[in-house]
């Protein structure tokens, strides 16, 4: 592990507060315990994070040849803020995984004061799209205590369509290969190993999706996690019912949606996990939709050690909800082992 060549910066960077993609005000995240030394024998390559579903990916990739910690908790990507002992943990890093387009910008910041000297920082979403490929969304833009028309951003969500974590298991794979160029044979063969696995996950999620009938085939969800989800696996996503911003809905924007859903007949609305809230319901009481409120973009289902707490355990969830709340068959799924090798 390479010692720390400067002395570690934190406090200035407290202030900033929480990531652009998220809000100013959210409960701070915590990282973890304190840093430790490796035991004698173990490996100690270090590779932190910023979000837990790009750690399962690395941990993937990365094998027994070290260790993948993410410095946000599951479902705190939005409301990320930085701690002493995400400097502290830092100040050992190998590499650092960021997935940019502004999502958690504080502990990219950080990194950028507290990594080692050679230790990269790698932003796998704009490794992994073009510009034409970013989707916006938007957000309300404030001037003078007045909310205007809304600024357009990058949605952030990549890793929710499995084409595009594929992508990014490969740009994982060669950082590793760059900071650790002795594992080169471990991580191509594990990466390999991993992509056939989320090519399989990839290939059910799209066979359930076909079997919605077309009449049914609109994502209205609370969250704004399925701009790249959607069209992937041929759904039509309504804008998000959740404020960019993180605020409630206005009874304008509640009303637009409303009339949204029963224009087109829609048979669910989805909310997500990490942002319960009475909204959706409301909505669901008025249309006569049905309310589905267990999506999830950051946390993955069970416990850890459970074989569905994955990454690819979460996307499994998250088609089966979808699938079946838009009246398809959800059993193409099945066959998809979040526990494989």
């Amino acid at each position: 592990m390479r010692p720390p060549s400067r002395a570690l910066v934190l406090f200035g960077l407290l202030l900033a507060g929480c990531a652009a993609a998220g809000p100013g005000g959210g409960e701070p995240g915590t990282a973890g315990p304190p840093a430790e030394v490796a035991p004698a024998g173990e490996p100690d390559l270090l590779v932190l994070t910023v979000v837990e579903p790009i750690s399962d990916l690395a941990r993937n990739v990365l094998g027994d040849r070290g260790q993948v910690r993410s410095l946000v908790d599951e479902g705190d990507a939005h409301t990320f803020e930085p701690t002493p002992q995400d400097a502290v943990l830092l100040g050992r890093a190998d590499l650092f995984l960021a997935n940019g387009l502004g999502l958690n910008d504080a502990a990219v910041r950080l990194a950028e004061a507290n990594l080692p000297e050679g230790a990269p920082i790698v932003t796998l979403a704009e490794l992994t799209l073009d510009d034409d490929d970013v989707i916006a969304l938007e957000v309300p833009h404030a001037h003078n205590g007045q909310t205007h028309a809304h600024a357009r951003e990058p949605n952030p969500h990549v890793w929710m369509n499995v084409a595009y974590a594929i992508d990014y298991v490969g740009h994982i794979a060669d950082a590793l290969v760059s900071v650790d160029p002795d594992g080169e044979d471990v991580y191509r063969r594990n990466a390999a190993d991993y992509t056939a696995q989320l090519a399989a996950l990839d290939a059910a999620i799209a066979q359930a999706t076909t079997t919605i009938p077309p009449a049914n085939r609109t994502l209205v969800a609370y969250h704004d996690s399925w701009a790249y989800y959607a069209p992937r696996y041929g759904l039509e996503h309504v804008e998000a019912v959740q404020p960019s911003d993180y605020s409630e809905p206005s009874a304008a924007d509640v009303r637009t949606i409303v009339d949204e859903i029963n224009a087109r007949g829609v048979p669910a609305v989805f909310g997500a996990r990490e942002f319960p809230s009475d909204v959706l319901s409301t909505i669901a009481a008025e249309t006569g939709a049905t309310y589905i409120g267990d999506l999830s973009d950051d946390s993955f289902p069970g416990q850890p050690g459970d074989p569905e707490h994955s990454y690819i355990g979460m996307m499994v969830a998250n088609a089966r909800a979808i699938t079946e709340g838009l009246g398809g068959d959800a059993s193409a799924l099945d066959a998809v082992d979040p526990a494989a090798p």
